[in-house]
């Protein structure tokens, strides 16, 4: 995600030294969206500004234990925690102790291995210099250290682990354009991926805008000459308007000015900031169908607490079913409340559609 403030564009990394969490410092939890069953793996947790944070308590909660108990890890002066994944396949939720925070990862029976060396089954085909991505295979450590995964030639960070799921960040230094990926575990090396490896840039004329004030910020894409779909966010909704909507989509141009232009307007004048992040081509994007009736599914025995939310569900579902992110995260949200047994159980079945499982 590529961040603009007073017309600068900021590319949050995390390869500066881990810092000791302080008191609402924590900004995310990094799980490997697909664990392997009774096997261990890494996390990380990031702060405000996308670095590693050492010090963090994150808590396992038990479902359906009335007593409260979890299992608890603390990150290390690295910023990550090692933990082992439950022994029964089903959604794992991990969340920050004393924080609403949470993250959750797929937990799967390991396939049976078809090569001595790591294998890379699935990453998205358009990456972001300076953002995280995930990488679905077999065959890699748990430990995160213990995979040297080189992008371009370069050394990637792996964030998170499992055996069967690796998250990612390139390296500042590593050159745009088609690129090949590689992942390497003890001396073996999975064959070569090739992906593309963009840069966003955002900047705007314009320090602030005052009140009833229109101004223009324009997104350029480096790397490649193919349109992309992004995604803007207003930042500072009380400061200005977004003439798009405050979240919207955008298409780029293409060609050698790879660019698109989000209209803007003050509101109440200031300093303003808004986000823009690359909507990677789908990787096996999940089935609307399938994914509806697991949520119709789920609706019929919805207790009244959960009803109206998985209607929205199911609206959202019908209105753009091609975006499927905040369908995940209020499922995850309402497992993380752990609901009946039955009813959690129908919702993780419409959880595992949407990560493909």
């Amino acid at each position: 995600m590529t961040i603009l403030r007073l017309a600068a564009f900021l590319l949050v990394a995390a390869l500066a030294p881990a810092r000791v969490a302080q008191p609402s410092s924590a900004a995310a939890i990094l799980l490997p969206p697909r664990l392997a069953v009774g096997q261990p793996a890494t996390l990380a947790v990031l702060d405000g500004e996308g670095k590693l944070l050492a010090g963090a308590e994150v808590e396992f909660p038990t479902p359906g234990d009335e007593s409260g108990r979890s299992v608890r890890v603390t990150t290390d002066a690295t910023g990550r925690a090692r933990f082992t994944a439950p022994a029964q396949t089903g959604v794992l939720i991990a969340r920050l102790s004393g924080s609403g925070l949470r993250a959750s990862g797929l937990v799967l029976e390991a396939p049976p291995p078809t090569s001595p060396d790591p294998v890379v089954q699935a990453v998205a085909p358009l990456l972001t210099l300076g953002d995280r991505f995930t990488v679905i295979g077999s065959g890699f450590s748990a430990d995160a250290d213990t995979n040297r995964v080189t992008l371009g030639g370069q050394p990637a960070l792996v964030l998170a682990a499992s055996p069967l799921a690796l998250v990612v960040l390139p390296h500042p230094h590593t050159g745009l354009g088609p690129v090949e990926l590689t992942v390497e575990v003890g001396g073996r090396r999975s064959a070569p991926v090739g992906v593309t490896l963009v840069a966003l840039e955002i900047a705007s004329g314009k320090t602030n805008l005052q009140r009833g004030e229109r101004g223009v910020v324009e997104v350029r894409v480096h790397g490649t000459g193919q349109p992309v779909e992004l995604e803007a966010r207003n930042l500072t909704p009380d400061t200005i308007v977004l003439t798009g909507g405050d979240l919207q989509r955008l298409r780029t141009s293409g060609g050698e000015n790879n660019r698109a232009r989000i209209a803007l307007s003050g509101r109440s004048g200031g300093e303003f900031a808004l986000s823009v992040r690359l909507i990677p081509p789908a990787v096996g994007q999940p089935n609307p169908e399938a994914l509806r009736q697991a949520l119709l599914h789920a609706y019929r025995i919805a207790p009244p607490r959960w009803a109206v939310r998985t209607s929205r569900m199911l609206a959202w579902l019908r209105e753009d079913p091609q975006n499927p992110a905040r369908l995940r995260e209020e499922i995850e949200r309402i497992l993380a409340e752990q609901p009946p047994e039955e009813f959690a159980r129908r919702l993780e079945a419409a959880w595992k559609i949407l990560l493909g499982g």
